[in-house]
């Protein structure tokens, strides 16, 4: 029992150390959400994208309230961001992608495949 009781510990403790993939795409989410005019209207689907050691794009599809109030649609949209032991260290520009910016919208298929 000793050694199921230390075995089970060590598992614990070393999967503390990693952020969970949920965990880094809601690190993600708001820091789009503090780049909106309306942060709380933001809807997201998105996902995670391994760059480096500590690093990751956020990548995925946003809808948010305008600044007349009504919602635009879902854009495209895509973050860097750094964490170490679950805390944001640094992100990079936050990238809303409108549907005629085709330049934009190549790299987020190379970055977010």
């Amino acid at each position: 029992m000793k050694i199921f009781l230390t075995l089970l510990t060590c598992i614990l403790f070393v999967s503390g150390c990693k952020p969970s993939e949920k965990n880094l795409i809601s690190i993600g989410e708001s820091v789009v959400r503090d780049s909106l005019n309306d942060p709380d209207s933001a809807k997201f689907n998105s996902q995670y994208y391994k760059y480096g050691d500590n690093g990751a794009y956020i990548c995925g599809d946003v809808n948010y309230k305008n600044s007349f109030g009504g919602y635009d649609g879902k854009k495209k949209y895509y973050v860097y961001i750094e964490v170490v032991d679950g805390k944001l260290i640094s992100h990079g520009t936050v990238t809303i992608i409108k549907e005629t910016d085709k330049a934009l919208s190549e790299v987020y298929k190379s970055i977010c495949k």
